[in-house]
């Protein structure tokens, strides 16, 4: 279409903007059909969330599925969670369906405005008699066929339901427009995947019922497949001018009509004849047709269901006809190789021979590209009979041969075509002159003027070659028809010229007159380059029909490639010719001048390169296949050569055998890589192909892959507590070591940066196994598709055990860990930083396995592992929330615990109420602290668990960094200083000094721990409490004040859950603590538990409730402990300091826990006092 007539013609306009519309939704139909969530199409995610996701029989039911929701917490959440992780994907989705219906409505209207005569020069009959409007019409209701079609095919139907039921639930109901024709539209048609039958099923009589859902105009839908049926609307004929190739010609409109007869179920059931013109025209010798974008549909499949086209189709292909047609096309595909072969060698086709022979190599690559399509078509076929008679005589091999011959003959032809257009008026005016300078050289000569060994003058002569410089001089480059008609004059009486036996017998002037001929033979051939061959190329070189079709032809190409790497200079040709796909959809959209141009361009191309990535992976799988030789000499003990050496030792260090077979294998590698490193830079759509870009990338994919499979197949730990961790992690180290150094090994045969990529790639590794496994704990989902492009490099993801709960390696190792230090099975010794089994008293985890762990997974590993524990106990403080909220669902429990806060927080209240009033008080409150135990104790014990195991790896990786990078880790330590003083000077001026230093100054913060207003408090204590008793409080402390603390969540919106913690520590420290194994004992349970756990859980959660709540836990805790002694000794007892006091050892604990939490938290004793309402008078 003319762009200056369009921006004329309005209504042109507006058809072309709806086309424009409708190549773009096509284009995101084929975009999103990778991004379905899984939980629509996974079983195991199907059933997590099967009572939340609902099919259309929602609306039959739609309150009490509700209903159903929203009594239930549990799901509840679970809605929740669903809608903030996937609601925009579903939006997106659900805009396709809607930009359907809107397009059709829109399409409908336009053809409303036409025939109302808005646009008063167009009417519908002449708008199809138009050049530039018939086949925009047609395109525009063929184009909403394809769409339901290929939704169907890539959306299936069940999906497409719970799609627009999420979408309908989460957006607001009232917000939707067109829902219910929405919903009859897309509801599931039957056709899709049968498990059972092992392919696809089709209901009968589809696509037609599917199109009925909308119905179009009958009367417009006959007049469109009657001019497609009856004209060539694209002009293909004219680069396919012989009738063999009459079917082909006609592929792109025989594609739409294929389409829009489903709008018209009459036509392919009962309109015998037209049925059978069409089958003649359009489908006489192929029956597997493309309708968009290489999706492929079998005709005799689709048409079985309808008489008329079913006896058109029988009448004209039947075994017999396939037979011929299968052998006349395998005749054909061996000779064109045969002819194409010699068009391999670099220089054959140059200039002169292009401009000689243009019309015969157009022919060859027209029967090339017939042959092609034919073939990567109609293997395709349903009908099993049919397919093995095609497959019979020709293999993948085959056509793959065929398709590089022809798309390196293409691409060589169409660059040496345009380098000609390009410099057509440059060599028309050279050979011009050239002429010119030979006529006037000529009639100098035969003027006497010039002496060509024998003088001569000749007055005829002289004016024969003056009248034709004259006439060379007039003509002009712009008019080159008529001056082509002259040229062939002027050579017909040169020739005639020639024979004169003057001119004959002198050999430099018969020269002359050759190399004129020669030149204005130069000039025809220039004059007939035109544009349009360009044209025809491209039409006859659309490669878009096999785009589906040539994923089944990758494995193909890779085992070309692997066999000899310069095939990939052919196969470079190949990956152009892909680029032909992007013409059909781009087409409008660039007429248009639409914005969705780069959206759709980026797709494409996006496309096209990630299959150019797919097939060049052979490479890089190749190479690494050579690198698992490599490994294996590493493994064997191989030793590199240091950088000194004593001569007595350069024996030991030669390994002759070892070093060729190492030699051996990096030369295959360098062969293999040869290639692709040739290759130069290519264009493909709007993205930029850079050959070792991609090997690069092949490279990091396939590390990738062996890097997870190495820890998967190693740390196969399962829940036997036997197995011999200690083991698996050399084993594991040696393995990586030996892949690292044979990787680095490697990098400069193949051109790359070993080690920043090894880094990189570990690091990419470990993070995406690690956010992986938090997916379990967070309610919006890390989007590791976007986050780690697992598009470019797809991460392994390896079938794990039922009973396992981890999802990856990174999981199994920590569960192992959890599952031999569980601490009722095990005693935690914090002097030498192990675990011992309670039952054999052996060593069974300590700081060692964490250092193993770190050398053989590297510091990526062992942070992967830090902040993996951190997603862990993020999930328990989240489950003790969720615990708190449930148990104060019971109205009396919270009003308990709103009396208890009340009162036990309110200095009047505990200071001058009535003994027995208090008394009575207490007695519920330990009561309550029973049960509250029972409750939380479990939690507060994990979360203690998991941060033990966090600080000793914390303690691990500081003690590493500062022995390992001891500048840099000083370097980091004094800028995080600086940085804090400035932000602290910003946000403090008045208090320059770090709130807390006075603290840290002191070497031990538990020597003035017991110093009171009493001088004799402190030997009270000692006299009850031996000192091996405080050296292993102090054992138990020391060095966790140093350690880094978490904050996980805000949970200080949970009043009266610091009530509940300082009941549970008072309950459990004065009952259940004991002293000589240091450990909380649950004798009803015959459990015991390192005290260690509840101290880090206790002080984990404080910390996620804030300054005040820990106050408030220190003074609910300053008072239970008061009224405990002062209801089990006597006021006299107190002040005379009597020796048989027995005070509780946990009693003492609190001292030392509350010290330490205040040192930690930085809390003002002035503070806690005054909120206690009393001086602690003994410890």
């Amino acid at each position: 279409i003319n762009s200056k007539n369009n921006r004329e013609d309005y209504c042109i306009d507006e058809l072309l903007k709806i086309v424009s519309k409708g190549s773009s939704i096509m284009a995101e139909i084929l975009r999103m059909k990778d991004y379905i969530p899984e939980v629509y199409e996974k079983p195991e995610e199907l059933r997590r969330y099967q009572r939340i996701i609902f099919d259309f029989s929602y609306f039959n039911k739609l309150d009490s599925y509700e209903e159903q929701i929203r009594e239930n917490s549990d799901l509840r959440n679970l809605d929740e969670e669903f809608r903030e992780n996937y609601f925009e994907i579903l939006e997106r989705f659900y805009l396709i369906f809607s930009n359907i219906y809107k397009y059709i409505i829109e399409l409908e209207s336009f053809f409303e405005s036409v025939k109302q005569g808005h646009y008063v020069q167009y009417t519908i009959e002449n708008m199809l008699t138009s050049k530039s409007a018939k086949h925009l019409v047609c395109e525009s209701i063929y184009l909403y066929g394809a769409m339901l079609m290929i939704v169907d095919k890539v959306i299936p139907g069940p999906t497409r339901e719970k799609i627009i039921i999420s979408y309908y639930r989460y957006s607001g109901q009232s917000t939707i427009k067109n829902i219910t024709e929405i919903v009859k539209l897309f509801q599931s048609t039957g056709y899709g995947y049968d498990i059972k039958e092992k392919e696809m099923a089709k209901p009968k009589n589809y696509p037609q019922k599917y199109f009925e859902r909308h119905r179009l105009n009958k009367d417009l839908l006959k007049m469109v497949i009657g001019t497609i049926k009856d004209n060539d609307i694209y002009d293909q004929i004219a680069a396919y001018p012989s009738p063999e190739h009459r079917s082909h010609a006609l592929g792109t409109q025989a594609s739409m009509i294929f389409v829009l007869l489903f709008f018209i179920g009459d036509y392919l059931e009962s309109e015998n004849s037209k049925m059978r013109e069409i089958v003649d025209k359009h489908f006489s010798d192929n029956w597997v047709i493309s309708i968009y974008m290489g999706y492929h549909c079998d005709i005799l499949d689709y048409w079985k269901d309808f008489k008329a086209a079913r006896n058109a189709l029988n009448i004209t292909i039947s075994i017999e006809s396939i037979k011929d047609l299968a052998r006349e096309s395998n005749e054909k595909l061996k000779e064109l190789i045969k002819k194409l072969e010699k068009f391999y060698y670099e220089g054959t086709i140059n200039e002169d021979y292009v401009l000689d022979n243009i019309n015969s190599l157009l022919t060859i690559m027209r029967e090339s590209n017939v042959v092609l399509k034919w073939y990567l078509l109609q293997l395709n076929t349903t009908n099993k009979k049919f397919k093995e008679i095609i497959q019979e005589n020709v293999t993948k091999e085959n056509l793959i041969a065929l398709l590089m011959a022809t798309s390196h003959f293409e691409h060589n032809l169409k660059v040496m075509f345009q380098r000609l257009i390009e410099s057509k008026e440059k060599m028309w005016s050279e050979d011009k002159s050239n002429s010119i300078y030979r006529l006037k050289e000529l009639s100098d000569y035969f003027a006497g003027m010039k002496n060509f060994g024998k003088q001569a003058k000749q007055e005829d002569f002289k004016d024969f070659f003056e009248k034709h410089l004259k006439n060379l001089e007039s003509f002009s480059f712009t008019n080159s028809t008529m001056a082509g008609r002259k040229i062939i004059i002027m050579k017909e009486e040169l020739d005639k010229i020639k024979k004169y036996h003057y001119v004959e017998g002198n050999l430099q002037i018969k020269q002359y007159i050759n190399e004129i001929i020669g030149y204005l033979n130069h000039m025809l051939r220039v004059v007939n380059i035109k544009n349009k061959v360009l044209v025809n190329i491209a039409q006859i070189s659309d490669f878009s029909y096999a785009w589906i079709s040539i994923q089944d032809y990758l494995s193909t190409m890779q085992s070309l490639l692997k066999a000899n790497s310069n095939n990939i200079l052919y196969l470079k040709s190949v990956f152009l010719k892909l680029a032909s796909i992007l013409n059909f959809p781009l087409i409008r959209l660039f007429e248009a001048n639409s914005p969705d141009i780069e959206s759709v361009t980026n797709h494409y191309s996006t496309e096209i390169v990630n299959f150019v990535r797919n097939v060049l992976q052979i490479v890089p799988i190749s190479v690494f296949k050579i690198l698992e030789r490599i490994i294996e000499i590493y493994n064997k003990g191989f030793k590199e050569t240091p950088i000194k050496i004593l001569k007595a030792d350069i024996k030991d260090y030669s390994q002759l055998d070892e070093r060729y077979e190492l030699a051996k294998c990096v030369h295959l590698i360098s062969l293999f890589t040869k290639g692709i490193l040739a290759m130069e830079k290519t264009l493909v759509g709007i993205i930029e192909i850079d050959p070792k870009e991609i090997l690069e990338d092949g490279i990091r994919r396939e590390l990738l892959k062996l890097l997870a499979t190495k820890f998967h197949s190693i740390l196969d730990l399962n829940k036997n507590t036997k197995t011999d961790m200690s083991a698996k992690l050399q084993e594991l180290g040696r393995v990586i070591s030996a892949i690292r150094r044979g990787f680095i090994y490697i990098q400069d045969y193949i051109n790359i940066e070993g080690s920043r990529i090894w880094n990189e790639e570990l690091h990419r590794l470990i993070n995406c196994y690690t956010d992986l496994e938090a997916n379990k704990f967070l309610s919006r989902k890390i989007k590791l598709e976007a986050k780690y492009n697992l598009q470019k490099y797809p991460m392994p993801r390896f079938v794990m055990p039922k009973e396992e709960t981890s999802a990856s390696f990174l999981g199994r190792l920590f569960n192992h860990i959890l599952l031999i230090t569980k601490p009722k099975n095990t005693t935690y010794f914090h002097s030498l930083f192990s675990w011992y089994s309670n039952t054999t008293n052996k060593e069974v985890f300590s700081l060692k396995f964490l250092y193993l762990i770190k050398d053989s997974m590297g510091v990526e590993g062992f942070q992967g592992l830090f902040k993996l524990i951190g997603y862990h106990n993020f999930h328990n403080i989240f489950n003790l929330s969720r615990l708190y909220v449930k148990s104060n669902q019971d109205k009396q429990t919270l009003k308990n615990l709103q009396n208890i806060a009340k009162i036990i927080t309110n200095p009047l209240i505990m200071e001058y109420s009535e003994k027995d009033t208090i008394k009575n008080f207490f007695s519920v409150v330990t009561s309550l602290s029973k049960g509250l135990s029972n409750i939380y104790f479990n939690y507060i014990v994990t979360i203690g668990h998991y941060e033990l195991i966090k600080s000793l790896m914390h303690h691990c990786l500081r003690e590493s960094v500062e022995y390992e990078s001891n500048c840099l880790y000083s370097q980091i330590v004094n800028f995080n200083k600086i940085f804090l003083h400035n932000i602290r000077n910003k946000q403090e001026p008045s208090f320059p000094t770090i709130e807390g230093s006075d603290e840290r100054k002191v070497s031990n913060p538990y020597d003035h721990l017991l110093k009171d207003t009493n001088p004799d408090s402190h030997q009270v204590n000692q006299q009850k409490t031996p000192d091996d008793f405080y050296r292993v409080l102090n054992d138990v402390f020391y060095d966790f004040s140093l350690s880094e603390e978490t904050f996980y969540m805000d949970i200080s919106k949970y009043d009266y859950l610091v009530v509940v913690l300082a009941m549970v520590t008072y309950t459990e420290l004065l009952v259940n603590y004991a002293k000589e194994k240091n450990s909380i004992v649950k004798k009803n349970k015959n459990e015991e538990y390192s005290f260690i756990y509840f101290f880090l859980g206790i002080r984990t959660i404080l910390n996620q409730m804030g300054k005040k709540s820990s106050v408030l836990y220190f003074s609910i805790l300053h008072n239970l402990r008061k009224n405990y002694l002062m209801n089990a000794f006597t006021l006299k007892e107190l002040k005379n300091n009597d020796s048989k006091m027995d005070i509780p050892e946990g009693l003492l604990v609190v001292d030392l826990m509350l010290k330490e939490i205040q040192v930690k938290m930085k809390l003002d004793p002035k503070e806690i006092d005054l909120c206690s309402g009393w001086r602690m008078k003994i410890a």
